[in-house]
């Protein structure tokens, strides 16, 4: 039997936690919700961003060039001692271009910010980059840059899997185990994801609910199934809603 952990919370927005036994061995699930997410526009030198947009995008527009996804979680919370057996992360796209195309996790391999920008027109065309914000050209806009444009990632996916319509879509393998737990055993390496979607072809473009949405149910999810071999489970408080988006607020 699994005890599940909800390190943030539904609905009441209020922190809690649900029973856990003292088994040694026993598996644990643990929810998280992004620490911060955002969305580079390829847009000319305009600097483009959306970090406190209710959306980020992926793929290509048919004249405005390309959209990538940054998604960032803190394990900070993750009980001491903790094994690490599964990774799932779970998005839910609500507008699509029609068509079926890859979206693939690359693991981000520089710090990046998040501020109060908002995209205009349901998030799809970006808004001013606010300082501290990610855009295409910098990590933090406008002092630091990406060594690449575009955003600094690994080139071979962590995860890759073809979405359509909107619908629920999760990304699930071993190698997104191994990438949670360099983060945990190094969190100054832990800079998240990069979502890439198909950029050769137009209207590939796809919108995913993020962080900011106050649709609570659609927000990004990641599920950490675990257990702790080395030491019994104790108490650990959940993060709450309200406590992510302090934090978010302090760092900016």
């Amino acid at each position: 039997m699994k005890a599940h952990i909800l390190f943030s919370a539904y609905f009441s927005l209020t922190a809690f936690f649900l029973y856990v036994s003292n088994a040694q061995g026993e598996e644990f699930e643990a929810t998280f919700y992004p620490f911060k997410d955002n969305t580079l526009y390829q847009r000319g030198d305009e600097p483009l961003s959306n970090g406190a947009g209710p959306n980020f995008f992926v793929g290509k527009t048919k004249s405005l060039g390309l959209r990538r996804g940054l998604l960032q979680f803190d394990f900070s919370n993750l009980p001491s001692g903790a094994k690490i057996n599964s990774v799932e992360l779970i998005l839910n796209m609500d507008r699509s271009r029609s068509g079926e195309y890859v979206v693939s996790l690359h693991k981000v391999t520089n710090s990046w910010g998040e501020n109060t920008s908002t995209g205009v027109k349901g998030g799809g065309l970006g808004g001013a980059a606010q300082t501290g914000d990610a855009t295409w050209q910098h990590r933090f806009y406008p002092d630091d840059l990406w060594d690449s444009e575009g955003g600094d990632f690994n080139v071979e996916p962590t995860a890759s899997r073809l979405v359509n319509g909107i619908d629920e879509y999760n990304w699930e393998n071993a190698q997104m185990v191994e990438d949670v737990k360099s983060w945990v055993n190094d969190p100054e390496t832990n800079h998240g994801w990069l979502l890439l979607g198909d950029e050769n072809a137009s209207f590939s473009v796809k919108r995913f609910v993020s962080s900011d949405s106050e649709d609570i149910a659609m927000i990004p999810a990641l599920i950490i199934g675990y257990e702790l071999v080395n030491e019994l489970p104790t108490a650990t408080r959940s993060v709450s809603w309200s406590d992510i988006k302090n934090l978010k607020e302090a760092e900016n």
